[in-house]
């Protein structure tokens, strides 16, 4: 635990990725939140996701992996969960909660949306 007030429990667990990093829930007196991020599953990670009311995660399609070179496959199998790995946990009956799968690309770049311009 991080923080605690009357409203709010915020507690750190670690996450897996290149860099030391961190997801965090949040539990209220009517949902728990689960913020795990840019990682690949662990068990912290799996643990705090333990009847959270939503995870938001970030995931990338089994099909974007395929596309890329073998050296970057390599790195996102180590540090990154595929969209059909974080469903399969997100439901697992000892654990299930709301799941949020943000969108992915390679280089981290979000796709552009359609009919829209760069900014100036």
């Amino acid at each position: 635990m991080i923080y605690r007030d009357a409203k709010v429990t915020v507690t750190a667990f670690p996450t897996k990725h290149a860099l030391e990093s961190y997801g965090y829930r949040f539990d209220t007196p009517d949902r728990s939140i689960v913020i795990s991020g840019d990682t690949s599953p662990t068990d912290e990670t799996i643990n705090a996701c333990n009847r959270c009311d939503v995870l938001i995660h970030e995931a990338r399609a089994v099909e974007m992996f395929a596309r890329l070179p073998e050296e970057r496959r390599a790195f996102g199998a180590k540090n990154h969960t595929t969209s059909e790995l974080l469903a399969a946990l997100a439901t697992r009956p000892d654990r299930a909660c709301s799941s949020s799968i943000t969108p992915g690309s390679p280089g981290g770049q979000m796709p552009k949306p359609q009919g829209t311009s760069p900014p100036r």
